[in-house]
């Protein structure tokens, strides 16, 4: 589930672009960058991933469009 989507953390390199967050129910986390032209999700929209032990990848596509 995405739990928050914020603005890229140095601008100056990535102003275009917004890092979405997730966490899965079993406590995994990570995160992605995504171009703010091309957010296609929410705070609180399922997306799929991978989990492997506490590290979560979301899928290449995840919260794109």
């Amino acid at each position: 589930m995405v739990i928050s989507i914020a603005p890229h953390a140095n601008p100056k390199w990535s102003a275009d672009e917004v890092v979405v967050t997730a966490r899965t129910e079993d406590g995994a986390f990570g995160s992605k960058q995504v171009l703010a032209t091309r957010l296609n999700c929410h705070v609180g929209d399922a997306v799929h991933g991978s989990a492997r032990g506490l590290a979560l990848t979301l899928d290449e596509r995840a919260c794109e469009r």
